[in-house]
């Protein structure tokens, strides 16, 4: 049976009635203003590029029954020649003829756009989908515009889709993590990730056929599962782990800046780490790699989640400040005697 996924990005998306500028206690205009920003922007273009749009145009699918697109959702408030450049690079980059579409979303400014919202530009992109299969296994995949995936995703995520299994979520749990140097254009700091459920590589599991339509009609697809820290939850939830499938990106344009944990997780030892990540290492300084380092010693579930890291980070803490006691009591009964 064919099987086709969609893998959908959002691309610095500005909506009024969104809570994303109302959870930063920021009115939509500053909102915009950030988001819009002319240092922002230029680093998202580097990191679509060399990340994002890299790993995609990386992938590696064994069989041929497997097809994937790529679907970009931006802001109808985007300029014209941000939008532009954004439609060179993927010309540039892509040179195996992946389909890559470019959706506006409505800002809910009165700018011309082409949909609604992602519900409607998620819906119509598998409707099309729809129109040319009377049978078809179809997955669809979030993924921010600086984050990337392992250069096997589209492969793997592949071997989860069973007519059996629609209405399930997929959750890669495994990757890597790293901070964008926006100055030398390379990344930084690489370091192994355990995080279930995190957001970059997340798929739901649907499919159609002639008779029926499609199989799930409610959720539809992976941006209708809520908030991605509770799909399992409300889905039924298959979670891998046996190898690194996504790449999240840390730098000062997004919400891990300032990551507390990072700093504890295991760093990445081995160039065999980055075998299925020809992007990511070629953006590395690797000199002092070594050639392999044992991915299943690393035991990702107990030494590199962020809730362990977290706990490493509070313990630190607690033992500075016990030495800090621990001297200041000496010092003050010195000079009691």
């Amino acid at each position: 049976m064919k099987k086709h996924i969609i893998i959908a990005i959002r691309y610095s998306i500005l909506q009024k009635n969104s809570s994303s500028w109302r959870a930063a206690e920021q009115g939509f205009e500053k909102h915009v203003e950030k988001i819009l920003s002319s240092e922002r922007l230029n680093i998202r273009e580097e990191t679509f590029d060399k990340l994002t749009l890299s790993s995609l145009c990386s992938q590696a699918v064994i069989d041929p029954d497997v097809s994937f697109s790529v679907l970009v959702m931006l802001s109808d408030m985007l300029p014209n020649e941000r939008l532009e450049k954004l439609r060179s690079k993927i010309r540039i980059a892509n040179n195996r003829d992946i389909s890559f579409k470019l959706a506006t979303i409505d800002s809910g400014t009165g700018l011309d756009h082409d949909f609604k919202n992602i519900n409607e530009a998620m819906k119509f992109e598998i409707s099309e989908l729809s129109k040319s299969h009377n049978d078809i296994l179809i997955a669809t995949v979030r993924l921010d515009d600086d984050d990337g995936v392992s250069s096997n995703f589209v492969q793997k995520l592949s071997e989860h889709m069973h007519l059996g299994l629609t209405g399930y979520a997929v959750s890669f749990a495994y990757g890597l993590e790293g901070y964008w140097d926006a100055v030398s254009g390379q990344v930084t700091d690489v370091r192994h990730s355990y995080f279930p459920k995190f957001s970059a590589g997340m798929a739901y599991l649907n499919s159609y056929n002639s008779l029926n339509g499609l199989g799930d009609k409610k959720t539809i697809h992976v941006y209708n599962l809520g908030n991605h820290m509770k799909i399992d939850e409300r889905f039924p939830t298959i979670i891998e782990a046996k190898e690194p499938m996504f790449f999240r990106t840390l730098s000062t344009t997004n919400d891990s800046v300032g990551s507390p944990y990072h700093k504890h997780l295991p760093a990445v030892k081995g160039s065999n780490t980055f075998s299925q990540f020809p992007y990511l290492y070629s953006l590395c300084s690797t000199a002092n790699f070594m050639e392999i380092e044992d991915l299943q010693a690393l035991e990702v579930c107990k030494s590199s989640s962020p809730w362990m890291a977290l706990i490493t980070h509070l313990n630190n803490r607690i033992q500075l400040r016990e030495k800090q006691i621990r001297e200041l009591t000496e010092k003050l009964e010195g000079t009691a005697k």
